[in-house]
């Protein structure tokens, strides 16, 4: 799973870079630190894939953290947040590893932009993540996490994407365009729906629906002949 830290003296600061970010990256861990050294300890045992520092805090400035993560080698992606007082040590943070910066008050327009660059990138770092987009929100999956896209007739360039632990309604995109982003073992059983074999619970080949988990509630698709036909035969093997 991939984890955030949030490090920041002020815990209402601390909270609401949290509430921020995760209807932006919902699949995330989200862990707090109140102080540099915490941070560095938490940093040292475990895998964070990105890091907001505030700049000014008790004992060690959010620059000298930059430098002791580099120190124990370790390379996330780091974003600075500071008061407006601090812009020339956040452009300095910058020169040192940090990869973006965020000024306080906050403004959720500039942490979703700031966000989505990080989710660009990271998709490029790890290619078993997908990259989706609902409405101005961009949302990371990862690949085996899906289970099925599903397509509404009435709605040309929206599908809903179900993944092991709940639905994506009104994601921008076709059927065509996501399922080719995605592995080997997704496949069309039928012109509007789109499964991943491994994830399938049942069939009902008296109905021609395949039955999947969703969270706690089991979805089921409807199947072409062929497409149920296709399934069975994958069953076999």
């Amino acid at each position: 799973m991939e984890k955030i830290l949030i490090v920041d003296d002020e815990p209402k600061a601390r909270a609401f870079i949290g509430d921020l970010v995760k209807p932006l990256l919902p699949n995330a861990s989200i862990v707090f630190a109140d102080h540099p050294a915490i941070a560095l300890e938490l940093i040292e045992s475990q895998n964070f894939s990105l890091i907001f520092t505030d700049i000014q805090m008790p004992d060690m400035n959010g620059l000298n953290m930059i430098e002791c993560i580099h120190a124990i080698g370790k390379n996330p992606y780091i974003i600075l947040v500071s008061a407006y007082a601090d812009f020339d040590y956040a452009q300095r943070g910058l020169e040192i590893g940090a990869s973006a910066y965020l000024l306080k008050p906050i403004n959720e327009e500039r942490m979703m932009e700031v966000l989505q660059k990080y989710m660009r990138q990271r998709d490029i770092l790890h290619p078993d993540m997908v990259l989706l987009r609902k409405g101005a929100t961009e949302i990371s999956i990862r690949k085996n996490d899906i289970i099925a896209i599903a397509k509404e007739k009435d709605l040309r360039y929206e599908v809903t994407v179900y993944t092991k632990e709940k639905r994506y309604e009104y994601i921008r995109g076709t059927l065509a365009q996501i399922f080719a982003l995605l592995p080997d073992s997704f496949f069309y059983i039928d012109r509007y729906n789109i499964v991943n074999f491994p994830a399938i619970k049942k069939i009902d080949p008296h109905e021609n629906l395949i039955i999947l988990q969703c969270g706690n509630d089991e979805i089921a698709l409807l199947a072409s002949r062929q497409g149920m036909k296709e399934v069975r035969e994958r069953f076999k093997t």
